[in-house]
């Protein structure tokens, strides 16, 4: 298509607005269709493809075990510590008490997620910049969730940004059919977002302030309220009923004075910095260096320039652009204080949307088909080598037989070998995930003890229940400083050490075996 200038394409009407794009008739089932199918065949691909895929990341373990402390009856904030919202370990006690305790079960959530965020960014696609790019868009974006082994992990995001597009989707509909029904899914889903992760809770106010924002839609604010009420007061009474109402207030208190300090990193913020993606490039090299490293950080040029392109949409708050970028920006400030990479690989299916409808509005065909090349192949290249993997090895677990780096199937053995389901086990001081592959029994409430962040009052308390029910193993993993301020710059320094925790294991504990793996050595500490 010839390219157009910004006064014609300010003047064509919305695609949203298009003629055959109105009250949800027959005629709009091939859309839906489309993106149906593309999420369903999401979902199952990334289900067979990861679903018993162990990779060592900092985080996931500590939504599995606390799923499973769900699961067993303990209450979020009151039993055991947590600082984000309870949905997510709701979720997986439901999937664990109905599929069974194990990391298959748990990452069909993840599938689910991304099968829904693929299918709803198609959907949206369509609707901004036609149904050809529905068919491409949706892929460039699975291919940047795949092009990362430790993206494709169980973590609340996921859950929440699915729900969250849930939302977005829903409120658009509202507003073009009029639907109360869609008005009423678009405050329930916004408001559940906000129950797994809070801060996701602003995108919730942004679906407010635009069905408030125009006359004609008045009349859905109340049925909108209807289901944002239903999606507050529901988990809220059930929190309740178990006492953990006014210990999660208190969670989120301690998150205000503790959390931001420890993890604030720059925009944009990549673990290794360039060297990452450059260290070691000579001649050539850097061509395809630069292509690979534009398509990692896709993420985070998106939002800036999908926004800095649609900024002029602003003017109209009531334009379904406008509304889109506003949620978009909602999001990513949701993700403060950290603002990094993986973090904004959550919420670029927002910003793809935007960039595809830009593109499609302004550039000719040739150079959308260009555009949109020049990051998917270099991402489709790192999925397909993420997926084929280095070589991996079995090992069978308490959670069922995971697949593994080989590199990292030491450390993994290590424990499952000797740690038997229902042995006390303290893991020391981040690495939850060894408590849900080996169903090692926590005696401290805290699932994580994060280097630079924990309070000294935090310390003491884990000190005082490993003291009154000291644990048979202690896995410990010994790191550097330099480790602890690569992941978390801002963290204090000072807090880097826990040095009471150290003596009370040095004191009490004997070294039983040891594995060295890619990323260092752990040892398995038995109780004198």
């Amino acid at each position: 298509m010839p390219p157009q200038t910004p006064s014609s394409a300010a003047s064509r009407p919305s695609v949203l607005h298009a003629p055959g794009w109105g009250r949800f008739t027959w005629r709009t089932l091939p859309a839906w269709a489309i993106s149906l199918g593309i999420g369903a065949l999401t979902a199952l691909f990334i289900y067979v493809a990861t679903a018993d895929r162990l990779v060592l990341t900092i985080d996931e373990g500590t939504f599995l075990s606390s799923g499973v402390n769900v699961l067993h009856g303990a209450v979020p904030y009151r039993d055991f510590f947590a600082n984000t919202g309870p949905g997510d370990f709701w979720l997986l006690a439901l999937i664990f008490r109905f599929a069974g305790i194990s990391l298959r079960s748990a990452h069909s959530l993840v599938a689910l997620d991304c099968g829904l965020i693929i299918g709803l960014t198609g959907w949206l696609t369509a609707r901004f910049a036609g149904r050809r790019a529905a068919l491409a868009w949706p892929v460039l974006c699975l291919a940047l969730f795949l092009s990362s082994p430790t993206y494709l992990v169980t973590n609340h995001r996921w859950d929440a940004n699915a729900l969250a597009l849930g939302a977005m989707a829903a409120c658009l509909l509202a507003i073009e059919s009029n639907s109360r029904s869609a008005a009423f899914l678009a405050g329930l889903l916004g408001v559940l977002a906000a129950w797994v992760t809070p801060p996701v809770g602003l995108l919730a106010a942004v679906v407010a302030f635009r069905l408030l924002l125009d006359r004609k839609t008045w009349t859905l604010v109340p049925r909108h309220l209807a289901g944002a009420a239903l999606g507050t007061v529901a988990p809220a009474a059930w929190l309740a009923s178990q006492g953990g109402l006014g210990p999660m207030f208190d969670s989120l208190w301690w998150n205000a004075s503790h959390y931001s300090g420890a993890n604030l990193v720059p925009y944009g913020f990549l673990m290794g910095g360039p060297a990452a993606l450059f260290g070691g490039a000579h001649g050539i090299e850097w061509v395809a260096r630069i292509l690979f490293a534009f398509a990692f950080l896709l993420p985070a040029i998106l939002p800036l320039a999908a926004g800095l392109a649609w900024l002029p949409a602003l003017r109209d708050p009531r334009r379904p652009e406008a509304f889109l970028l506003l949620c978009g920006i909602a999001l990513v400030a949701s993700n403060y204080p950290r603002c990094d990479l993986t973090h904004l690989v959550y919420v670029c299916p927002v910003f793809l949307v935007l960039g595809a409808a830009w593109l499609q509005r302004h550039v000719s065909g040739l150079a959308c088909v260009v555009a949109f090349l020049v990051p998917f192949l270099p991402a489709l290249a790192m999925s397909r080598q993420n997926l084929a993997g280095a070589e991996q090895t079995v090992v069978a677990t308490s959670v069922g037989s995971i697949r593994i780096s080989q590199e990292d199937a030491p450390s993994l053995g290590l424990a499952v070998r000797h740690v038997r389901a229902g042995d006390s086990l303290f893991v020391f001081p981040y690495e939850p995930i060894f408590y849900f592959v080996t169903q090692g029994r926590n005696p401290t409430g805290y699932p994580w003890l994060q280097p630079g962040m924990m309070s000294d009052q935090d310390e003491r308390a884990a000190l005082a229940e490993l003291s009154a029910d000291p644990p048979k193993w202690i896995l410990y993993r010994a790191l550097p400083a330099e480790a602890y301020l690569r992941v978390w710059p801002g963290a204090d320094p000072a807090r880097l050490r826990m040095p009471l925790i150290e003596e009370f294991i040095r004191g009490r504990y004997v070294d039983y075996a040891a594995a060295s793996s890619g990323d260092g050595e752990r040892r398995l500490l038995v109780r004198r």
